[in-house]
């Protein structure tokens, strides 16, 4: 690593520019003018993003990639999780990444990821000031896919780069497949969520390569984005023999989105600790609402059943008696219309009784 000579044109230089970074979080009441303006989008403390492709480029390179998926010529998985996805440096688009990361990457990642200033460095010391965007001087890129009957998501990680590039193809109407953030690896929190960042086609988002980040399934349709493992053997030399990292002792549980199933070996203890305190929560809340329910409402409610029932007694009991008397009455007009029916002459009759005689 290079010491930092142009440290003050650096700073000079993040002044003038900084105005063009725009915070998602800002709270100012000109965010609408600032976000118009802004060239970079400050997604969240470390996770920045901006606009790198059209939408006119974006369906030419996935047309390209499709051609060579249904291709014979031999493809190989794109890194040890992604099962569907082309390697770029291999089907002859090298250079357009080194452009890539020489144009862009280098210069942005100096820019956003500072190094430390040498005024931290120990007067005793005789080391050279470096972090992960010093000096960039390789990269693997590749293409992931995402869909329905393939990889639908991806399990928490990190990147096996110093900085990472990921911009989003498409396709079109993609619903889900979201980028979940928390922290680095390392930290005291990197086990506990950050923030989440939906894709948009054309949209870059990068961030450190020990950043722990997840994608979450996909819903509906097909998501195709660009990754740019953006590397540094001069930092990967330094970190090892002279930063010596040590691990810091988690500040707390992890947070259930940033569990990892591949690589968490608590993973099982802490998945089955949040299902049960997610049934003892909902069994509370069952108590809850039984507990907040009025008794005197409940009795009132009660009394007031009692009243309806007897009140719906005494009239069926009203209107039995009532049809006892219609039935009594209805007796007596039968009656009547009988005692009619039979008030025939005797003379009728008996001629009628001689006649049925013979």
């Amino acid at each position: 690593c290079e010491d930092n000579k142009d440290e003050k044109d650096l700073n000079l230089l993040r002044s003038q520019v900084e105005k063009y970074i725009f915070s998602n979080n800002n709270e100012e009441n000109n965010v609408e003018k600032n976000e118009k303006e802004a060239i970079i989008n400050k997604e969240s403390f470390g996770i920045y993003s901006f606009n790198l492709f059209t939408s006119e480029f974006c369906e030419n390179l996935i047309e390209v990639l499709e051609v060579f998926n249904q291709s014979d010529l031999p493809q190989t998985r794109p890194n040890s999780m992604n099962r569907y996805g082309t390697i770029i440096n291999s089907i002859g688009m090298a250079p357009f990444m080194n452009t890539i990361q020489k144009l862009i990457t280098q210069p942005l990642a100096t820019f956003l990821y500072p190094p430390p200033s040498s005024s931290t460095t120990p007067p005793t010391t005789t080391l050279k000031v470096c972090n992960e965007s010093t000096f960039l001087d390789s990269h693997h890129s590749f293409s992931v896919r995402y869909k329905s009957g393939e990889d639908l998501g991806l399990d928490m990680h990190t990147d096996d780069s110093e900085i990472t590039m990921n911009i989003c193809l498409g396709k079109p109407h993609f619903k889900g497949s979201g980028l979940v953030f928390c922290g680095g690896l390392g930290e005291s929190n990197h086990r506990i969520l950050k923030y989440k960042y939906q894709h948009k086609i054309g949209k870059c988002i990068i961030h450190l390569g020990r950043q722990r980040h997840g994608a979450d399934n996909i819903i509906f349709g097909e998501r195709i984005n660009l990754i740019i493992w953006n590397r540094s053997l001069a930092y990967r030399r330094y970190y090892a023999h002279v930063l010596k990292p040590e691990y810091a002792i988690e500040e707390g549980p992890p947070s259930l989105q940033c569990l990892s199933e591949t690589h968490d070996h608590d993973y099982d203890h802490y998945k089955t600790l949040y299902k049960q305190q997610e049934i003892k929560e909902q069994q509370e809340k069952k108590e809850k609402e039984k507990v907040l329910s009025p008794p005197s409402l409940v009795m009132i409610t009660d009394r007031q059943g009692d009243d309806t029932d007897k009140a719906a007694a005494e009239t069926e009991g009203q209107e039995e008696e009532e049809e006892e008397e219609d039935d009594e009455d209805d007796n007596d007009d039968d009656d009547d219309r009988v005692d009619k029916c039979f008030k025939i002459p005797t003379n009728i009759f008996n001629a009628g009784l001689s006649q049925a005689k013979l």
